[in-house]
């Protein structure tokens, strides 16, 4: 069924003959196309139709199967990768526990903070900005 309108001055105007009219119209934008969707050369001749561009968008391999000899081979390589791993992954006591000894070693205690010592942030900016207006204004 046609797309038709009737427009604000009561003429009739039918959508489907508009397009079907102006398809081969070079579209605006920098895409050489027409109003179809074939792409352009410089001149404007159709190099590809829409049909042909649309069939080998559809036609491209994106997607491979895998064969049941795939398969055993990529699970025989994972073996072999876990398998190795395995003996790359036992710990060796000694080593873990000066791993251990160094992390825990002589961690220095924070100083206890005074009961008016703030830790930073806005207060020690605020308070800081004080204790310099205080000096330069003689103590007052």
């Amino acid at each position: 069924m046609p797309t038709i309108y009737r427009s604000a001055r009561g003429k009739i105007v039918d959508m489907d003959m508009i397009r079907t009219v102006n398809e081969t119209t070079v579209a605006v934008g920098n895409v050489r196309v027409n109003a179809r969707g074939d792409q352009l050369d410089d001149h404007g001749r159709v190099i590809r139709t829409r049909d042909e561009e649309m069939a080998s968008h559809y036609r491209r391999d994106t997607q491979r199967v895998a064969t049941p000899s795939d398969i055993v081979a990529d699970a025989e390589e994972a073996l072999a990768q876990q398998a190795n791993s395995l003996e790359a992954d036992v710990l060796d006591p000694i080593k873990l526990k000066e791993a251990i000894d160094q992390l825990t070693a002589e961690t220095p205690e924070p100083e206890p903070l005074k009961p008016n010592q703030f830790r930073g942030g806005l207060a020690a900016a605020v308070k800081k900005q004080q204790e310099q207006k205080k000096q330069d204004n003689g103590g007052i």
